[in-house]
């Protein structure tokens, strides 16, 4: 997933950017880059916002590799304190 944003930040960085134009920076299926787009979301690498001019689609914008990397860190945190309050049950 780290490659793909690398990828994807290097073309596009923090500027708007729609479906099509990360599948070609991607060089994938839309459907692929969908699923890739949403996996972004999930872990709050992405932001997603409806088009104007559209309802029907999204624009997407990528979050600043720095806060990427923090909130990786933080989810590293979280599910090793989350492990270790298991074990000590």
């Amino acid at each position: 997933m780290i490659v793909k944003y690398s990828r994807l930040w290097e073309e596009k960085g923090d500027k708007p950017f729609n479906l099509e134009e990360c599948a070609k920076v991607m060089k994938e299926e839309k459907a692929v880059t969908a699923v890739i787009l949403s996996n972004f979301r999930k872990v709050g690498w992405l932001i997603v916002q409806f088009d104007p001019k559209d309802a029907r689609k999204r624009i997407y914008q990528l979050v600043h590799p720095e806060k990427m990397v923090e909130m990786m860190v933080i989810n590293e945190n979280a599910k090793n304190n989350k492990s270790s309050s298991i074990k000590n049950r």
